[in-house]
């Protein structure tokens, strides 16, 4: 049994996820951020500004340049600006379709894994997380953890099963741990759904950066799908 921060009492349960009592801690605030895919975009917006940017600099040097009569070297110089700026921002364009490829490939693959598993499903496949789920006993199994725009879903691996379907409209409170990498679903049923060990994407990521990736995503995806607080939960009151 341990205590969380805001005073609800997790315990052990002798099947299924852990369970609660004393109410389900209060909803914390909202993530901040975009949504991971809105920050990819906006990134890829700053970058192709930047790169207008320093050609300009680079086309108003070298007028400056003509206009005050410099020697022919210095005007060289600054054409060899333009030409060194315009290829980086081609090289950065190259650059961020080929990892559009990437992802996109990436993403295809994992929604069609998706549909393959839940093949009469209407939900809007958002992202898959490999990541380990711990049961109320304390038990790791490793699998996948899905998420839509209505819902968690966790298979797992070894038997490629389904196993927990977790409707946002049913979840009371997210909780994102960094120490030690954990990510804790309250429904109102009383119920704790622990994922930890969460798998980075790629080989910029790592395990604290794909949970904050995770956990974006999912409080995003829930608020969006749902009343927060809701109205069916029973919190702790301190």
């Amino acid at each position: 049994m341990r205590t969380t921060s805001e005073g609800t009492m997790v315990k052990a349960s002798a099947c299924g996820p852990a369970e609660y009592t004393g109410g389900a801690p209060k909803p914390y605030p909202p993530v901040d951020e975009p949504t991971p895919a809105e920050q990819r975009e906006i990134e890829k917006h700053r970058q192709h500004l930047g790169d207008l940017s320093r050609i300009d600099q680079a086309r108003e040097e070298f007028k400056q340049k003509k206009a005050q009569k410099k020697s022919f070297t210095e005007r060289a110089r600054s054409a060899v600006h333009i030409a060194t700026a315009t290829a980086g921002a081609k090289v950065n364009e190259l650059h961020c379709r080929l990892d559009d490829r990437f992802r996109s490939r990436s993403a295809e693959s994992d929604k069609k894994w998706f549909h393959e598993m839940y093949p009469h499903s209407q939900e809007t496949f958002r992202n898959l997380y490999k990541c380990t789920y711990v049961d109320g006993r304390g038990t790791q199994t490793k699998g996948k953890l899905a998420v839509t725009n209505v819902a968690l879903h966790f298979v797992l691996d070894q038997k490629g099963e389904r196993e927990d379907t977790i409707p946002f409209k049913s979840v009371a409170c997210l909780e994102s741990e960094p120490t030690p990498g954990q990510l804790n679903v309250y429904t109102v049923a009383g119920k704790v759904y622990q994922y930890t060990e969460f798998v980075p994407m790629d080989a910029d990521d790592t395990p604290a950066s794909t949970l904050a990736h995770a956990h974006n995503w999912i409080d995003h995806s829930w608020r969006r799908a749902a009343i927060v607080p809701n109205p069916a939960a029973t919190y702790f009151e301190s």
